[in-house]
């Protein structure tokens, strides 16, 4: 069976804890799938982050004159994925573009139920896409892409998983914005971190607002 730790998000405030499962069943299953499905992240909209240096990368000639940084966080992602709506994703795919049948990928690791073991004691994780699983990760992104083609097409920016970059006009209301994020899956809710100074931690670095574009430093804590 599963067993479950928590995982300490240092960057984030109040240090709260990532639940983390050491595998998944059928977990050699959902990493051979996660391994195929992977080729179509991106399909949907083309808004995904690799890794900070894609994130310099893509923001080092934007324009910040009269803009604010602000980031969006889904809290927590995978466990509030609706399995049906992570199976309705995998529909926006054209099944040519898919190396295997779409059902290959529904089924059995959607089947929405997963034990998991804690301190001795059994649970059941009831809702969601399945901590640990190779398949919830790319499913979770193929969803945000969903969502983000649907609903937030004007809004989004740049993606990690669910950490997602912003450049808004400085007279943006934001909290107006976060009720229309917030209002589409009453699962899937965003928090909201606006630039203070004129600069924005994002993943492991903090992006500094300039006039003719960004500057770039480490993030130390």
């Amino acid at each position: 069976m599963p067993t479950i730790r928590g995982n300490i998000k240092t960057h984030k405030k109040g240090n709260p804890m990532r639940p983390i499962t050491n595998r998944s069943a059928p977990n050699r299953l959902a990493k051979k799938l996660a391994a195929l499905l992977s080729s179509a992240l991106n399909s949907i909209i083309g808004c995904l982050l690799s890794n900070t240096t894609d994130t310099m990368a893509k923001l080092q000639n934007v324009g910040m004159r009269c803009k604010k940084l602000v980031s969006f966080d889904v809290k927590p992602l995978f466990t509030n994925v609706p399995i049906d709506a992570a199976k309705r994703t995998l529909t926006e795919i054209d099944e040519d573009e898919l190396p295997l049948p779409r059902d290959n990928f529904i089924h059995p690791p959607l089947r929405g139920t997963w034990p998991l073991e804690f301190r001795g004691r059994k649970y059941e994780q009831i809702q969601g896409l399945a901590m640990g699983s190779p398949l919830s990760v790319v499913l979770a992104q193929l969803f945000m892409q969903t969502l983000e083609a649907d609903h937030y097409r004007n809004i989004m920016g740049l993606r990690y998983v669910d950490d997602i970059l912003t450049i808004l006009p400085t007279r943006t209301n934001l909290q107006d914005l976060l009720h229309r994020l917030n209002a589409v899956y009453p699962s899937i809710q965003f928090i909201a971190e606006d630039e203070r100074n004129e600069q924005l931690p994002f993943l492991d670095i903090v992006i500094h607002k300039r006039p003719d574009g960004p500057v770039f430093s480490v993030k130390t804590h």
